[in-house]
Parts: structure tokens; sequence; C-alpha cells
């Protein structure tokens, strides 16, 4: 089990960890290594389609394994004034598609109605509630969900929310194994 808060980039962190960030064209990449864990998380747009797509690359440089709970959470930005917005912003879940999805009510924007979030691992929850996520003591630095290894988030979409398209995972990666992938789009 890791005895911090670990996180693959230096804004949301604050963690006093060194990160190496490296920007090239249409990408950009945080190195980092915390508690003998070594990640790369690189993000980058699609050529083509609207698509955000991040991969994110762990490696178990200790002689243990190690127990990692992790999120991936995104605020949806629809419309000019995302505060603006937000009361006609819903969340649903698909276990079909195992998918995130944002629809926005307000359809007088330019911008799109709907946003999704896909995981190439399942989550073991998740939540539409960005108040669940951070909590009442939280920030995004430090959020409140990732407090603890054994809680989940509550599985919340809808409407009425703060809204937040957030997933949690709890792997154990083996001790001095291969690099793990996640990628999320």
């Amino acid at each position: 089990t890791i005895p911090g808060l670990f996180t693959a980039t230096p804004v949301a962190g604050g963690t006093g960890h060194r990160y190496i960030t490296e920007h090239g064209f249409g990408y950009s990449r945080f190195y980092t290594k915390q508690f003998g864990i070594s990640s790369s998380l690189t993000v980058f747009a699609h050529s083509v389609n609207p698509l955000k797509i991040s991969v994110l690359e762990i490696k178990n440089d200790s002689n243990i394994d190690t127990k990692i709970s992790f999120a991936y959470m995104i605020r949806p930005v629809m419309g000019e004034k995302a505060d603006a917005n937000f009361a006609y912003i819903g969340t649903k879940w698909s276990d079909l598609n195992c998918m995130f999805v944002a629809e926005n009510h307000r359809k007088d924007t330019l911008f799109p109605d709907k946003l999704f979030l896909i995981s190439s691992l399942a989550p073991e929850s998740y939540t539409g509630n960005y108040n669940e996520f951070i909590g009442k003591k939280g920030c995004v630095a430090f959020p409140e969900a990732m407090s603890d290894y054994s809680s989940y988030l509550s599985d919340s979409c809808g409407y009425g929310f703060n809204p937040c398209m957030a997933i949690k995972n709890t792997i154990t990666v083996k001790a001095s194994g291969p690099w793990v992938n996640f990628d999320y789009i």
C-alpha cells in the first residue's frame, strides 16, 4: 500500500515530489517516481476527431507488491462559462458500453451537448457528483474520495449535482514487474 497520495501530474499534486514535464507537438508527458512507483502520463489530442486521450503507465520499482487506488476525474465544461451550465448538465453510466456520458440540455451554446469518458479498465466505482469526489474537507490536490483504499464511489449519476465524471479502481502492481498501461478517452 502506498503511504501517501500519488499523482501522475504536478498540477493536481502539490505533494512535493519531483516531476519531469515534456511538451511536444500535440502532446504533454509527465514523469515521476514516488513511493517506489514510476509513472508516465501522456496526454494528447486525436489528429482528426475531437478526442483527448490520456495514457497512464505505471511500474513498481520496489521489491514488494504494491496496492494502488487511482481515479480519473474530469469536469464537463460544456459552454462559455462552466458554472452557468452546470445546472443543465446530467451524467449517466452505461454498463453496456462501459462509458460515462455527460449531457448538456441547454441547447443555446455552440459547444457540444454530449461528452463521454471511456477507460481501458472497467471502473470498480464511479460518480457524477463532484462534491462527493472532492468531499467537504478535500480539494482537487487531495480529494476525500482518495483518502481510503477501501472506499468506493456511490455510482450516482443524474442531474442536480455539481457535475463531474470520476471513475475509481484499485489494483496491485507486482514488484519489479512490467509497465501496466491504462487508457482514458
